[in-house]
């Protein structure tokens, strides 16, 4: 006589496998899907605060020594600037910046 006893152990083995392998591939999309979101949110960012900054060729600051570095095809030929002013530079820049989105204040009502 044939034992028909493991037939049910091996529908629930298969079953229990092929939900394993629907719930890694679910999970590894939901990683990616995660990933992308944050990766675009990283750009949007990136490209808002470039929209910020003020651009050297409109005449609003000067060139910093990474974008001569970057615009000159052969590269920084002038001298290095000391990191005081570096940093002074930065701290200027990043005041004007946060300057500039204040609330200005409304004309005093005098009547």
């Amino acid at each position: 006589m044939v034992d028909w006893t493991w037939i049910p152990g091996a529908v629930t083995g298969a079953a229990g496998i092929s939900h394993s392998l629907w719930l890694r591939r679910r999970f590894d999309d939901e990683i990616k899907a995660e990933a992308a979101r944050l990766q675009r949110q990283i750009m949007n960012q990136y490209m808002h605060g470039l929209q910020l900054w003020p651009r050297p060729w409109l005449g609003n600051r000067p060139m910093t020594q990474v974008e001569e570095v970057t615009s000159e095809p052969c590269g920084f030929k002038g001298k290095p600037i000391p990191p005081d002013e570096q940093l002074a530079q930065m701290q200027a820049d990043a005041q004007a910046l946060l300057d500039s989105y204040r609330m200005k204040q409304p004309p005093e009502d005098t009547t």
